[in-house]
């Protein structure tokens, strides 16, 4: 995973709005290849940094105005779905996301313990501990969502890529990519991103739906790809 230049604030020092242009609990990651999925080493440095985060009510932050926005945004590109249709959400964290799907048969991904002993007591879905790189699954889903996810993977269009085996046959894939403020020095990263996903020959023969949610200064851009 890639490290990530972030304001170096904590949960507890964040207010309980949104800011303007930037998330102050951020903090900076470690370099990409430090750790592996949480199921295989104890004291990866990835999952204890991530479970520090959520010690400090980072999940908390997820459930304010602005961010359920986007939860709201995501629900509603998979409300035509059938009922309990399965979705994974990769990087669940406490499983927030599930508050805007109750009807699918919801997995939740991450690499938190203690992110996801929070989801296990809100949700009945299935929770795993894993990494977002070294997940595997041997069934399939009929949507899988990237929720501010994707730009945290050392290849992303490789674990679209990969993540793709995981998907049934006409299933979409939802990302969700927040695109900082003018002045952050990950917007033109993430920006890169978008264009990387929508271009990519990955799904060259697919349909691709773009959509801003949020103000101009906190704003996601979340792609459905109807993958053929």
């Amino acid at each position: 995973m890639p490290s990530e230049t972030r304001n170096s604030a904590t949960p507890d020092s964040a207010s309980d709005g949104c800011l303007n242009n930037d998330f102050a609990f951020r903090e900076k990651l470690p370099d990409a290849g430090t750790a592996r999925a949480c199921t295989d080493r104890e004291d990866s440095t990835i999952s204890a940094l991530w479970d520090g985060r959520y010690e400090r009510d980072y999940g908390g932050l997820m459930d304010r105005d602005c961010e359920r926005e986007r939860y709201q945004a995501i629900g509603q590109i998979n409300v035509a779905l059938p009922a309990h249709s399965s979705l994974l959400d990769v990087g669940c964290g406490v499983g927030t996301m599930a508050d805007h799907l109750p009807a699918l048969d919801y997995t939740g991904v991450d690499v938190s313990h203690k992110a996801l002993a929070i989801a296990r007591t809100r949700h009945p879905g299935t929770f795993i501990c894993s990494d977002a790189e070294g997940f595997h699954s041997d069934r399939k889903f009929d949507v899988i969502l990237f929720n501010e996810t994707l730009y945290y993977l050392e290849d992303p269009l490789k674990q679209l890529a990969r993540y793709r085996e995981f998907l049934s046959e006409g299933g979409p894939m939802i990302v969700s990519i927040w695109l900082p403020g003018l002045e952050h020095p990950n917007r033109e990263r993430h920006l890169r991103l978008i264009d990387e996903i929508i271009d990519s020959d990955i799904f060259a023969q697919s349909s691709t739906q773009m959509r801003d949610v949020g103000e101009a200064e906190l704003r996601w851009k979340v792609i459905r790809i109807s993958v053929s």
